[in-house]
């Protein structure tokens, strides 16, 4: 576990994952499997939360007066990235603030004091380089539960208008924002994933009912038929954080234990039905090579070039004809 008695306030999606515990960094050192402090420079504030990309990870910072607010981003200095400056302030300061990082650009959703939504974007290729303001999902919003970065688009995660569920909105550079379905849950913070080109990976919190608690349950999206689909069954129990993690999520469940789902690959071994459809296949493709071969030795030469003597005047003029038309043309272009 990690040492301290406070709670876990943050979980970052890196590669292996990191956690905030009484305002420290953790990793998890994985061959050893325990976490370790990670050694980064001084952070000037409260960290909200976190965004990773590759080896870089900014933290959302705020100062511990202000609540939840985070007002700041600031570059997590592990190794190099201690000599990385910091972006500027954040335009508004966000309760509730998401980002992913898209190409060279970071992008950032979250709501103010007020519940209006927000939407901005970066470029991490420019140094320094001012935040644009782009137009959010909606324009007032409860809060935002994940943002994903997947193939040349952003999926948003946020809850409807009475908080029950989640919505799914994707905003591409061209389209915009566009709502894509709703889920059957809320989800867990933070607890989204990118899972191959075209899935997005999430761990739903499902609405309790008279003969169930909590339930938690995975779902994939599909950003092109944005389709959803349960992936195996829910779940007992409650979760409060989640990140991605390799092929799947990590989450702190109610107890305050670290919990982990991977989505794995299937083998589909053949049937005996299989077997037999391929049996006739190659069956088949081999009757008719056979019987090719078999009109193909009753032809004579003769049949093969002149057609059996078969073949009309006309036909054999214009033959001919063209035959010889191409070689003059040849003939005349090669000679220039």
């Amino acid at each position: 576990g990690i040492p301290g008695s406070a709670p876990i306030t943050s979980l970052i999606a890196t590669e292996p994952p990191l956690a905030v515990r009484d305002g420290i960094v953790w990793r998890y050192d994985e061959p050893a499997r325990q976490w370790q402090h990670a050694k980064t420079r001084a952070v000037s504030g409260t960290i909200r939360g976190g965004i990773a990309q590759g080896g870089r990870t900014w933290l959302l910072v705020g100062n511990a007066r202000d609540g939840a607010t985070a007002d700041r981003l600031e570059v997590l200095g592990i190794g190099d990235a201690a000599r990385i400056p910091d972006p500027p302030p954040l335009p508004t300061p966000l309760v509730s603030a998401r980002g992913a990082v898209l190409g060279s650009v970071l992008y950032l959703a979250g709501i103010d004091a007020r519940g209006a939504a927000h939407w901005w974007s970066l470029d991490l290729a420019v140094a320094p380089s001012p935040w644009k303001i782009l137009s959010p999902w909606a324009p007032n919003a409860r809060g935002v539960s994940a943002v994903v970065a997947i193939d040349a688009s952003l999926v948003l995660t946020a809850p409807n208008s009475d908080g029950t569920a989640d919505e799914i909105w994707r905003w591409t550079a061209a389209e915009g924002w566009r709502l894509k379905v709703t889920l059957a849950g809320n989800v867990v913070e933070g607890a989204a994933r990118a899972v191959g080109q075209a899935h997005t990976l999430f761990l739903v919190r499902l609405p309790a009912d008279a003969t169930a608690g909590a339930r938690l349950q995975l779902f994939t999206f599909h950003t092109v038929a944005a389709a959803i689909a349960r992936q195996g069954a829910a779940q007992p129990g409650d979760a409060t954080l989640g990140a991605g993690w390799r092929n799947g999520l990590v989450w702190l469940d109610g107890t305050g234990s670290l919990l982990t789902a991977e989505i794995q690959g299937n083998k589909l071994l053949l049937r005996p039905l299989d077997w037999v459809m391929i049996t006739l296949y190659f069956a088949f493709i081999g009757g008719i090579g056979w019987y090719c071969y078999r009109q193909e030795k009753k032809q004579s030469a003769a049949a093969f070039f002149v057609g059996n003597r078969s073949i009309p005047f006309w036909a054999a003029g214009i033959s001919l004809y063209a035959s010889n038309s191409s070689s003059i043309g040849y003939i005349a272009t090669t000679a220039k």
